[in-house]
């Protein structure tokens, strides 16, 4: 996919709010390889956004979905032998016993889909990405502030019950000496960050408050720290949003994403 089909949402999914639904023949084929393009993502995490903006047309696909798709299948041509890495040899910060939950939001990104934001979360434990998704938030958001916040809910979550399981597996082992992993919430978001640590809780942000609550009180029982990542290093930006090629397969480094044949076969799955 070349760079220029990669910036921001694409134009081609944005407009098909006014198209007519494509043949039934037409309907079938899309459906068919958008099924095997979902099954790809097992182990190519990496494609999770491409395939979650083209699901939303799968009900009654129209031909600007049709033509994404085939935007997609262009750049797999050239992209189809990737491996992911463990650990990545990407920098990523170095929390002791912490498992890394990155997290993003796509704000309102599309009339089709009722202007629902996106969730990106990746959750990386020394340096081995573990579980990443892309997924429309369940309900429509108001600010960008109050998106990444429902992001950083969504992402928390999923940590905690990793976390534990990781825990677990890593006691049997005897490998850890701590009672418990603890959760580093890394965010682009300085506003989102800002409201958690601060006293009060501005009348314009009371919407949003029992998710700041059960944040904080996540904070102050010392289970979860936030950091603050400039977007440039936040590998889940790629998974919320059509970004330059550039950046794109910057973040894909970071999660651990590099082609098989810069890669020891040792070290790929």
């Amino acid at each position: 996919m070349s760079s220029e089909s990669r910036k921001g949402a694409p134009r081609s999914l944005t407009s098909t709010i006014e198209q007519e639904p494509i043949s039934a023949e037409a309907h079938a084929r899309f459906r068919r390889i958008l099924g095997r393009l979902s099954w790809m993502c097992q182990t190519r995490l990496d494609l999770l956004v491409l395939v979650g903006l083209l699901s939303t047309g799968q009900a009654s696909p129209k031909p600007g979905h049709e033509k994404a798709l085939r935007m997609v299948l262009r750049y797999l041509i050239t992209d189809m032998k990737v491996g992911q890495r463990f650990p990545t040899e990407g920098e990523l910060p170095d929390y002791a016993e912490t498992l890394l939950v990155y997290t993003d939001a796509g704000f309102a990104p599309m009339r089709s889909t009722n202007r629902r934001s996106i969730t990106g979360v990746c959750l990386v434990y020394r340096g081995v990405l573990l579980k990443a998704f892309s997924r429309h938030q369940g309900s429509v958001t108001l600010s960008s502030c109050e998106a990444e916040l429902s992001a950083g809910q969504e992402g928390i979550q999923e940590g905690l019950g990793l976390s534990r399981t990781v825990f677990q597996v890593l006691k049997a082992l005897g490998l850890v000496q701590v009672t418990s992993l603890c959760l580093a919430w890394l965010t682009d978001s300085l506003s989102g960050k800002m409201i958690l640590e601060a006293s009060d809780l501005q009348r314009r942000s009371r919407h949003v408050e029992i998710r700041i609550c059960w944040l904080r009180e996540l904070m102050a029982k010392g289970i979860l720290e936030c950091a603050h990542v400039p977007g440039t290093e936040n590998p889940a930006d790629a998974l919320t949003k059509c970004l330059a090629l550039a950046t794109f397969l910057k973040h894909r480094v970071l999660l651990g994403f590099v082609p098989l044949r810069a890669a020891a076969v040792s070290s790929v799955v």
